[in-house]
Parts: structure tokens; sequence; C-alpha cells
């Protein structure tokens, strides 16, 4: 009797214990002791296996020399001829010695040609070789090349850098720059003894002393590992260690601030904006001069170009960097800016230009060019002013269309501070209004689309005319987003009939504004100046003529000692179509004309001459298939072009963001398509088809203008589409992606519910309102932080590479 008393009382011991202790199951006593220090589990982890791979992989110095020839003005270019050991003196600043960049060119030939480059020391020692052909110079540029690990010359001690060529002849052999008057190192040529460079490096013969420096960059340090790069890259991943550990805390802290995309856009564009616009040189952006002369005729109510001329003084200040185009190795300097500060205005004395012919992309920057007349006499000043307030202009456009947006708010405030939009925005070019115009006239509509049930006012009607007409103004023909309007239920219209008026109004008023007006003033143009233009003084604006200009050896073409990004390159000139890849097929009577040099501008005659508009388009006519087949093709073959100048090619196309920053910025928008919804709005597929259609056509209508203008007749491909052209098309392509697929995964990503519950019928029901509240929050509270640091990366790196690009900074 008491033993079953007992194991009663036990049994129900056991039962109070199990019930009180429901939540705390055997061995819970050791799962928050894990959860509280797994932060600190996984930061320390995260430290041991980067500070490892630091070991492994050490970090270049990607962007600055330690010593550099100055080839700026004084570049005169040689053939690496085959038989002959170039020996280039270099004197150590620094104890290690990481990595020598040498400038090479390409010549005409496409013949493959082998060559060897080695580092020696004082006693004849080489200590490093690397073997490589033409095929691996793509452009002309500084090619790298890297030591295994640094390698002690130390401080005043002497290293050859010695290049040499087995092969070839002297019209297919790379090209090197001189520089006559760098004191660099001694620079010496000598016959190679029985092919043996070694041999010959240590005792030469038949040596011939030249005068000056080839081009050559340095990577020097103080220290064979904790260099300057290795330094930075410590720190951060300190600073990454510190925030894995604290990221509980770091996440409850980002929850007391709420950063609206709005304003995040307007803060990183208007601080790297105006770096951007201080930082790159006078008229270093595509078609900069032209763009200027514009500005400034509307700054003297010269709103029609009759004539068009500016002064003296404003032409000679847009020529003076004329040498700096598409030639790397042209630096800008304190000697410059002084040169163009001594330039004073002088309205009596006048000169014919040939500026855009358009007016109102160029009222802020004509305002700017204003406000600039009442401070200073100096023409480039008024390229500063003009450069701010188009930035401003631009920053407030797309500001407005973040705010009214009720969808992708995110996508918009990426799509403004992409490297390449406020490249463009903190300069004189029309593309910076377009842009702002083209996304505030889409958030229009997309508000117009998405929000409320009301009906369209006389007052929205009025606005989405003005906002129409403005863009119709700008630049075609971004026009036709205006047809996006077709989105619009026709409800909000009230009725049919109304809707239709105001879609065809849309659509008539653009045509008539952007092409009927263009025409008038052309004719009316012709006829004032017929008789005028003969007795005018036509100079045609190219490159000062100096030691620069003359740097391009025998053989070798200036369209392939030019700089282009990627393999398939991008060019200057229309005139370098036959030199590219793009095969001209033609048989119009100019294609047999020389080529003119890349450097020249468009707005010399001579090279417009080349093109035939009606002739290209009655091909056009006689074989649209063919053309269909030339439009697809181009699209591909260059797609990897259009991508990198959709993100960020700076300077005259020939500075571009290497291919993972490309990446990783289309990888952000990706993202943030992902996560940036709403869960009262849906985009019908009649909607993204109508979106596409408009975008496809818009793309059409620009690979055809390109075409028709500046491509010989019957062109396999269309050369000189850039990517920053379809930056105001982007949103009607990403509208597509609303909401996006993948974001169910996302959304259970960051959901809290148990999976398990999903089965039910009911549960599903909460399980999806709890996922949109976690991805909402994600979207207000952790979203910005996500994005800040990588725009705030890839705006630092294009910002590095534009200094390197026109600067000389030794470290």
């Amino acid at each position: 009797m008491i033993r079953c008393l007992r194991e009663t009382d036990f049994s129900l011991c056991l039962f109070i214990v199990d019930t009180k202790t429901k939540s705390r199951p055997i061995g819970s006593g050791v799962k928050p002791k894990m959860k509280k220090y797994k932060n600190l589990i996984i930061g320390l982890a995260f430290l041991i296996i980067a500070l490892a791979a630091l070991l492994l992989v050490k970090p270049l110095n990607f962007f600055f020399p330690t010593q550099e020839v100055e080839l700026s003005g004084n570049a005169n270019f040689g053939n690496l001829l085959p038989g002959v050991l170039f020996i280039q003196e270099v004197t150590m600043k620094k104890e290690y010695l990481e990595e020598v960049e040498v400038y090479l060119g390409k010549t005409n030939e496409t013949a493959i040609q082998s060559n060897t480059l080695l580092l020696a020391n004082e006693t004849g020692t080489v200590f490093y070789s690397k073997r490589f052909t033409s095929e691996e110079i793509i452009k002309a540029d500084y090619y790298p090349f890297k030591l295994k690990k640094p390698v002690r010359a130390g401080v005043g001690k002497k290293v050859f850098v010695c290049l040499a060529s087995f092969d070839g002849n002297p019209s297919n052999c790379l090209s090197i720059p001189l520089n006559t008057t760098s004191k660099f190192g001694k620079f010496v040529v000598a016959r190679i003894q029985n092919d043996d460079i070694p041999a010959t490096l240590a005792n030469p013969r038949e040596v011939s002393p030249m005068e000056g420096s080839i081009g050559i960059r340095t990577h020097e340090t103080n220290a064979a590992f904790l260099n300057g790069p290795a330094i930075v890259v410590c720190i951060i991943i300190l600073l990454l260690t510190i925030t894995i550990i604290l990221s509980t805390q770091i996440l409850r802290l980002l929850r007391s601030f709420t950063v609206k995309p709005e304003y995040f856009f307007v803060g990183t564009a208007a601080v790297f904006g105006l770096i951007f616009l201080f930082m790159t040189p006078p008229f270093q952006t595509p078609d900069e001069p032209a763009h200027f002369y514009r500005a400034y005729e509307i700054s003297e109510l010269n709103l029609s170009r009759i004539p068009d001329e500016v002064p003296v003084a404003v032409k000679q200040t847009a020529t003076t960097c004329e040498r700096m185009k598409f030639k790397s190795w042209e630096k800008f300097s304190q000697k410059d800016m002084a040169a163009l500060k001594s330039i004073r205005l002088d309205s009596r004395q006048r000169t014919y230009v040939e500026s855009v012919n358009y007016t109102l992309p160029y009222l802020p920057q004509a305002l700017g060019i204003a406000i600039g007349k009442l401070f200073s006499s100096v023409p480039v000043i008024y390229l500063y002013w003009a450069r701010f307030f188009n930035l401003i202009t631009a920053i407030f456009l797309i500001f407005l269309a973040i705010r009214i947006t009720p969808v992708q708010k995110w996508i918009f405030a990426l799509l403004g501070v992409m490297p390449m939009t406020v490249s463009q925005m903190a300069s004189v070019s029309y593309d910076a209004p377009t842009i702002g115009l083209s996304l505030l006239l889409i958030a229009l509509i997309v508000k117009f689309t998405f929000t409320g049930n009301e009906r369209l006012t006389t007052k929205s009607i009025v606005t989405l005319f003005i906002l129409t007409l403005l863009l119709a103004c700008t630049k075609p023909p971004y026009f036709l987003i205006s047809m996006a309007f077709f989105i619009v239920p026709v409800s909000k219209a009230g009725s049919m009939k109304k809707y239709l008026l105001i879609a065809t109004g849309l659509l008539v008023t653009c045509v008539l504004v952007s092409q009927f007006s263009t025409q008038v003033v052309t004719g009316v143009r012709s006829l004032l100046v017929q008789e005028t233009r003969a007795a005018v003084a036509v100079s045609s604006i190219t490159a000062t003529p100096g030691p620069a200009v003359t740097a391009t050896p025998a053989g070798v073409s200036a369209a392939q000692v030019q700089d282009a990004p990627g393999k398939a390159g991008l060019p200057r000139e229309p005139a370098d179509t036959n030199k590219n890849p793009a095969v001209q097929t033609g048989t119009a009577p100019e294609q047999g004309a020389a080529n003119p040099d890349p450097g020249t501008v468009v707005s010399d005659r001579s090279a417009r001459n080349l093109y035939n508009a009606r002739e290209q388009k009655d091909f056009i006519l006689r074989n649209p298939a063919r053309y269909l087949e030339i439009l697809i093709t181009t699209v591909v073959k260059f797609s990897g072009l259009y991508l990198t100048s959709f993100v960020g090619l700076f300077g005259w196309n020939d500075t571009g963001l290497p291919g993972f920053m490309v990446f990783l910025y289309l990888l952000l928008l990706f993202v943030a398509l992902l996560v940036d919804r709403n869960g009262s709005i849906r985009i019908r597929w009649h909607q993204k088809l109508i979106l596409f259609a408009i975008f496809l056509v818009c793309l059409a209508i620009i690979e055809t203008g390109l075409y028709l203008y500046s491509n010989l007749v019957g062109a396999k491909y269309i050369i000189g589409v850039q990517g920053r052209y379809f930056i105001p098309l982007a949103p009607l392509l990403l509208l597509m992606f609303f909401p996006a697929g993948p974001a169910g995964f996302l959304n259970r990503m960051f959901s809290k519910t148990d999976p398990g519950s999903r089965k039910a019928k009911k549960p599903v029901k909460k399980t999806v309102t709890r996922e949109s509240q976690d991805l909402s929050r994600f979207q207000t509270y952790y979203l910005p932080w996500f994005l800040l640091p990588v725009v705030l990366f890839e705006l630092i790196y294009a910002l590095i590479m534009v200094i390197n690009r026109f600067y000389i900074v030794l470290v």
C-alpha cells in the first residue's frame, strides 16, 4: 500500500514537472548558451578564414602606383622589333617590388606575335619572367605584370625591366611609348645574342642608348606583407568581424532609423555628384564641348542657333584638352588648369561651331553659365556652373519620381545613384535631364495606374501632357514612354472615348513637338545662313598639333591605339566601323574613302560625308528581314558592352568598370527587385506586355538612328550605341518583373512561422500575412543598410578609376 502510494505520488510529481517545463525539454539549458555566443563564434570563424585567405591571396595595388613615367603631351610610339632587347632602368624608391605595369599598344596586323618581359636586379639575375602574345593586348593601355610575392630589391637599388619580341615583322609588332624628356631612368636598346636574353642582359653588346623612358608604372612597398592595401583589407575584415559579433545589437539599432529611398538617393547623388563634378577634368565626358556650346548660346538667348557661334575664348577653352580624348596616357594637371584659367572671355571675337540641335535640355546649364558670368570672365568657370545646375536639376527630377511612384522606389533610387547616371548628372550632357524626365513620367503613369480608384482629374491630365511635352523637347525617342499610358485602366478616364482621346493626344503632340518643330528650325536656319556661311571661317574642332598628336608610330593605326573597354570595343567615331569586327558590306561609294582619325569629333563634316542616311534607309526598306537580323545580332554581340556602359563607362568612353563591378550592381538591382513589393498592387500580364513593347520600340529606334547616321550603308553591325541610352527605359523593363516570382522564397526566408503549419489551410493565410509583415520590415529597416555599402563601394571604385585615368597620383 505504501509502495503504491509512493509510485502514485512520483507519477504525479513527474506530471506536474512535465506540464510546467513543457517548453523546456531536457538539454535545453545548453542551447540558450550556444545561442548567446553564436554571433561571437561566427565572427571569430570569419576572422580566421579571412586572415588565412589574406595570407594566400595578397591584395594588389589596384590603382595608384609608386612611380610612373609621365607620358602626357610627350608620348612618341615605337615598334617592339624582334631580335632587340629593350632595357629600362628603374631606381627603387621603396624596399619591395610588387608589380610592374607597361604601356603596350597594338598595330594594324592581326598576326600573333610572341613577346617576353623580364625583371632583373643590378647583378643581372632574372627574378621574374613572363611570356605573352599580341592576342592578350586588347587595347592600348597599361598591362600589369604581377610578381608571385614581393621581391626585396632595396631602396635606391636598380631594377631592369626588359622587353623582347621573338617573331613577327615591323608591321605587326607591339608598340611602346617613349617620353624623351622623362628622367625615370636610363633606357637602352641592345641586340639579342644567340636568342639568349639573360646572357645579353649580363653582357650587352651593340647597345644604343636612348633619350627618355618608356611607359612604365611600378608598385612598391616598404613591407613584404603589411603594405598599404593589405592594411586596408585587414581593417575591413576587422570591421566586418565586429559587425557580425554585434549583429543583434546593430539590427536593433537600425530598426530605430527609417531611411526612405528618396532621401537615400538625394544624399548619395549629391555627395558623389559634386565629387565627380570637380574630379572629372573639363570636357572629358562624351561630346561635352558640343553640349557646352549649345548651353552657352542659350545663355545669350540664342534659342534657334542662328547664328551658330560662340566667343573664340569659349571654343579655345573647349579645345584645350582635346589631346586627352581617347588617349589614356594623357593626363590632366595643375598646369593645364592654370592654362584654362588664363583664357579670358571677349564677346566681340566670335567663331562658328556646330552645337546640338536642342534647346530645352540645356536650360539648367544655360542658367548656370548666366550666373557664372556675373562673377567671372573665365569660360572654364562657366563649365562648372553649368555642371552644377545640371546636377541639381537631375537630382530634383529623380527625387520627385521616387516620391511619386507607388512601386519600385528602390529601383528608381538605384538607377539614380548608378555610377553612369551620377557621371552624366555631373556633366553638361543633356542625358541628365532626359533621365530625370523619363523616370518622372514613368512614375506618374504608374501612380495613375495603381493609386486609388478615383478618376483622372484635369490637373492630372495636364501634368501628364506637360511632362510628355518636356520629354519630347529633350531627346527622341523617349517621348514614346508616354504610351505607357495604355497600362492605365479605362475606368480611370471615365469612358473609352476620353481614354483614347488622351492617348491619341499624347502621341500626336509628341510627334509634332519632337519632329515638326525640329524640321521647321532646320529649314529656317538653312535659308538664313546659306549665303552667310561661306563668309564664316569654319574651322573643324580638332586636337592642337603637338607631340602627342603625332605620337602614333609608323604602321600603327590610331583606331588600334585608342582605348576601348572590352574585347568588342566601342568606336569613338563612326569612321572606325570598318576597323571594328563590324565589317562593312555596303556598296555606297563613300565606303572606299579613307577613314578619319578617331580623335576628330563628329562635328567635322568630312566624317559625316562617309554616311548616307537616305541610302541606308533604302537598304533597310529593301531588306527588312536582313535588317532585323542585323539588329538582333548587334544586341547579342555587344550585350557585354551595353551592360558596361549602362552601369559605368567614363571619360570619352575609354574607362569602364571591370566586369565584376558591373555584375555586382546588376545583382544589386535584382535583389532590390525581389524585395521591393507592395501587396496591394499587381501588374497584369497585358500591362507588362505593353511596357515591354514600348521598351523594344524605343530600343529599335535608337539602334536604327545610329545605323542611319553613323554607320556605312549595309554594315553588318550597328556601331556606336551605348548602354547609357537605355537608362531612361530601364524602369519599363524592370516593371515587368513586379511582383517578382522568386519573392515568395524570399518571404519564407524572412518568415518566422513554422514550416509544418503551411500544410493546413487556415494557418497558410496567417503565414502569408506574417511573411508580408516580415518582408515589409526588411524593406523598411534593413534594405537601405544592405544597399548602402554596395552603392558606396561602386561609386568609390568608379571615382578612383576616374582619378587614375585623368591624374597621376603616386603612393
